[in-house]
């Protein structure tokens, strides 16, 4: 896992949508089961089945692997924001092309890496010129 020393902002330059309505969570310490059968083409993420049902991928990073099942390693929302091209975002963290993020309403989730750019405030950078 990449956490970023500090937030940055980005730009969506692709429209996302939220593939799943509800995603898994799961606490430190959860046992989760695993399900080698499911691949995707991102790598670093396996998907798991939580205590209580819920389903969803998660970094393999986050996920202690015994076989099919799993111990988690930290906590894990998988909870993923819908966002169209010209949102602004604030990055929080990088995991496996995804980034945890904030929207300008203050709503988190992940977004793919592939569906922004950085962006910087062009009328802040023109300000903090003429202050300098």
């Amino acid at each position: 896992m990449m956490n970023t020393n500090r937030s940055f902002l980005v730009r969506v330059i692709v429209d996302y949508r939220a593939p799943f309505s509800d995603p898994i969570q799961a606490n430190q310490g959860d046992m989760v089961t695993l399900d080698p059968r499911r691949e995707t083409n991102i790598p670093g993420w396996v998907w798991c089945m939580n205590e209580s049902g819920r389903s969803g991928w998660v970094p393999k990073a986050y996920v202690e692997i015994q076989g099919t099942s799993g111990k988690m390693l930290c906590s894990y929302d998988a909870i993923e924001l819908t966002v169209g091209v010209g949102n602004i975002l604030t990055v929080h963290k990088e995991e496996s092309e995804f980034y945890w993020v904030t929207n300008q309403n203050g709503q988190h989730g992940w977004v793919p890496v592939s569906h922004v750019e950085p962006f910087e405030d062009k009328e802040s950078l023109i300000e903090n010129q003429e202050a300098s």
